[in-house]
This record gives C-alpha cells, sequence and structure tokens, in this order.
C-alpha cells in the first residue's frame, strides 16, 4: 500500500479531467472504487461502522450488475470471500482491490486518458476535409472528423443519436460477455430507458426487445454482439437524413461550426417569399421570430394548426436569453414554466420529457442560467421548421404573388411617386 501512496500523484494529476473521461467511458466506478475503499482503509471506528461502511462500498461498486461496477478478476474471483468478510469485516478487506484498481487505471485506463487529451488538442486545431460526396460512414470512421461532427451535433443540441452510435459501436468490438451486460445496462439506461438522459427516438418494438434480451434468461440473452443493431441502423438513418446533410452541407461551404443564433445578432435574413421550403433551416425560423412582422404571420399560420403556443414559447424564451440579472431571469422562467412546461399548463408545448425534466432541476435548484431553456428553444424551432414552416413559406410566396399582380394591373398614382422640395437658393439680398 506505501508503494500505491507515492505513486498517488500519477492518477490524480488531473483528477476533473480524468474523472470526466472515465465518466465518458462508463468506466468512473474504477476511480470512485479506489478512493472510497481508500478513504474505507483508513478508518478508525466501530465494528458496526465498518459493517455498514463495508456494505455500502460492496452494494455500490463490487456487486455484481450494479451501474457502478468495478471490471475487474479478482472482484468474480473473489465476490464469495467478500460477502463472507462482510459479516466480520476489517480495513484491509478491500486492500487487493485497491491495487488491482490502481493497477487498471495506471496501466491501462490512465494512458488511454492522457492519449485523448493529447489527440483533443489536436482536434482544437483540425478542419474538416470533407467534400459533397463523403460518406457518413467515412466520417464515423475517422477520429479527426467524427470530432467535427460531434461539435456540430451539441451546437444543434442533437448529439444524443451520434453519442449512442459510438456507443453501440464501442460494445460491438468487446468479447467478455460479463462486460458487454454491463455495457448494454448502462447503453440502455442511458439511450433507451423512459428516463434516459440522453433519450434517442427509436422503434417502441426495437427498445423493448433488447430490454427483454438484457433482462431474461441467459441462453435468452446469446448472442450479445447484436443486441443493438436494429436500434443502431435506426439511428444510422436518422443521422444519414437530418444531421449529416446539414453538416456537410456547411463544411462543404467553409461556413464554420454554426449554432443557433439569438435574437439581435446580425446576418443577412432571407425573404421568405424567395426562400424554397427545402432548403429551410432552424435559422431561417429563428430569422422569422426576430422579425415582429414576419413572426406574426408565422403565429397565425401556426394556430390553424394548432401549434402557436410553440411560436409564443420561442419567443419568451428569447426574451429569458437577453435577461442577465438572477431575480428577472427566475421570473420569466417562472411564466415560462407555468405557461408550457408544467403538467397543469394550459399552452403545453410538445418537447420531451427530458427536457422538461432538466428544466425542472433548475427550477428547484434556483439554477436560472442562461442556457436554462437553450434545449427546449432549440427543439422547438426544429418542430416550427418541420410542422409550420412550409405552409408559413407558401403563404408568404401567395401573398407576393397577390401584390406583384395588383401593382402590374394598377394606374400610377401620384402617391407612388416621392416628390421632394427643391430647397431654396438663397437670395443675394439676404442679410447675414
Amino acid at each position: 500500500m506505501n508503494k500505491l501512496r507515492e505513486n498517488e500523484t500519477t492518477i490524480t494529476h488531473d483528477l476533473t479531467g480524468f474523472a470526466i473521461f472515465l465518466e465518458q467511458k462508463n468506466t468512473l466506478g474504477s476511480l470512485q472504487f479506489y478512493q472510497e475503499a481508500q478513504a474505507f482503509s483508513g478508518l478508525i471506528c466501530s465494528q458496526k461502522e465498518l459493517m455498514a461502511r463495508s456494505q455500502v462500498i460492496y452494494n455500490r461498486y463490487l456487486e455484481q450488475g450494479v451501474v457502478d461496477e468495478v471490471n475487474l478478476p479478482q472482484v468474480d474471483s473473489g465476490r464469495a470471500a467478500l460477502k463472507t468478510a462482510l459479516k466480520s469485516p476489517d480495513v484491509e478487506m478491500f486492500d487487493t482491490l485497491i491495487e488491482a484498481a490502481y493497477e487498471q487505471m495506471l496501466h491501462d485506463l490512465f494512458p488511454r486518458f492522457k492519449e485523448a487529451v493529447a489527440v483533443s488538442r489536436t482536434k482544437k486545431q483540425a478542419r474538416s476535409t470533407i467534400t459533397a460526396e463523403t460518406s457518413l460512414s467515412t466520417v464515423l470512421n475517422s477520429s479527426i472528423e467524427c470530432h467535427l461532427f460531434a461539435d456540430f451535433c451539441r451546437a444543434e443540441h442533437s448529439e444524443e443519436n451520434l453519442l449512442f452510435w459510438l456507443e453501440v459501436d464501442g460494445f460491438e468490438a468487446l468479447s467478455d460477455e460479463n462486460d458487454m451486460l454491463t455495457q448494454g445496462a448502462r447503453i440502455y439506461h442511458n439511450f433507451l430507458h423512459a428516463d434516459a438522459p440522453l433519450q434517442i427516438a427509436i422503434s417502441q418494438a426495437t427498445a423493448d426487445e433488447i430490454k427483454a434480451r438484457l433482462e431474461g434468461p441467459y441462453e435468452d440473452r446469446r448472442p450479445l454482439n447484436d443486441l443493438f443493431k436494429g436500434a443502431k441502423t435506426q439511428v444510422y438513418d436518422q443521422l444519414a437524413l437530418g444531421m449529416y446533410p446539414r453538416y456537410q452541407e456547411v463544411m462543404t461551404e467553409k461556413a464554420g461550426l454554426p449554432s443557433l443564433r439569438r435574437s439581435g445578432q446580425s446576418e443577412e435574413s432571407v425573404d421568405p417569399a424567395e426562400l424554397d421550403y427545402q432548403d429551410a433551416k432552424v435559422k431561417h425560423v429563428e430569422d422569422t421570430l426576430n422579425d415582429p412582422d414576419q413572426s406574426e404571420r408565422l403565429r397565425a399560420v401556426a394556430d390553424k394548426s394548432g401549434n402557436a403556443e410553440m411560436v409564443d414559447f420561442a419567443k419568451d424564451c428569447q426574451e429569458y436569453s437577453k435577461l442577465f440579472n438572477t431575480r428577472d431571469r427566475k421570473g420569466q422562467g417562472e411564466l415560462i414554466w407555468e405557461h408550457y412546461l408544467c403538467d397543469a399548463a394550459d399552452r403545453k408545448v410538445n418537447i420531451p420529457d427530458t427536457q422538461v425534466k432538466e428544466i425542472e432541476r433548475s427550477r428547484t435548484t434556483d439554477d436560472w442560467s442562461s442556457t436554462t431553456f437553450e434545449k427546449a428553444y432549440a427543439e422547438v424551432l426544429r418542430l416550427l421548421l418541420t410542422n409550420c414552416f412550409k405552409p408559413y413559406i407558401q403563404a408568404c410566396k401567395k401573398e407576393a404573388a397577390e401584390a406583384a399582380e395588383a401593382a402590374a394591373v394598377r394606374p400610377a398614382q401620384l402617391s407612388d411617386v416621392t416628390v421632394r422640395p427643391i430647397p431654396k437658393r438663397p437670395s443675394c439680398c439676404t442679410l447675414s
């Protein structure tokens, strides 16, 4: 144990970054177990407290199938002995596992972390080289291109599909069935569960099949390699038809990574009467909301399909984003919550439950930040683009055509001519 403590600075040198990396790789349990078991080994307390603390550590990290299960061979081979030791624990009962966890981090996880940091620094300077002919598959198989695509998805608040695809790709490379069960359960709870933090949209039948195989008898689970095959195909198709074409267009035009613009930012807007629906993007919806006249027109169109609340919600979110004072944000935030998001809201907007719960957590903790409604705002812009923007553009085109026709048949009138007064010339007799 002394040797471990002498070298502990090696593993904790950049602890926050290392912990974030482990969490992304679903191996944070190794670090957490190492730290908690280390603290346990230094306890000076009653036998009753030792029993309670050792049981907590076992249940959290060593019980088979738990979310933060430590993936060490010594755990599987020594689980029976550990359960026996729990009846009369001593401070050295986890020493062997502490050393094994440290060796795992030192020789496996930490080198991968350092490599990821080095690659990340390189990627920050990288530029995409994709063309109009580059396929999504090519991007996903390129470390740098995939990183840039992920940045784009994150800026559009739509990273869950890509993250799921990458997680499943890593899952399919596993060979140990215990690892696959543990990783499969994590993927399910992160992306497919009803309360998943990164919930993706796949068919309910596919999600139910995955759940049944994970929870069913051992013989029904095998083979596990194709557990997420159907879901992965559905998500790939969604990326290929949705996010990737938009990303490809931005990259080929060398326009940089986009983000949703907020009201007041300058960018040349497009006349909706001159816009084809297939060329419309989220930013065009936002441009429309930023123009008072066009915003009212879009709202009238949305109202016909029962979606006026989405326009109002988006505009209220824009007003919220302009606020800097916490007290003002809270007031506006509570109004948005009451009108559009709470269970009793009379004008409830249709956004994912995960986003509603995230906003509710901010509300409960009184954490009204500038980004509290950002994801919900982006989601509503996409819904407006999908559900309301085509009839809005058609209405604009129709109105423009009618105005042009009326102008063509109407005779010229004096009011059409701008008459400017002729400036008076000073008289030579004017007294100064």
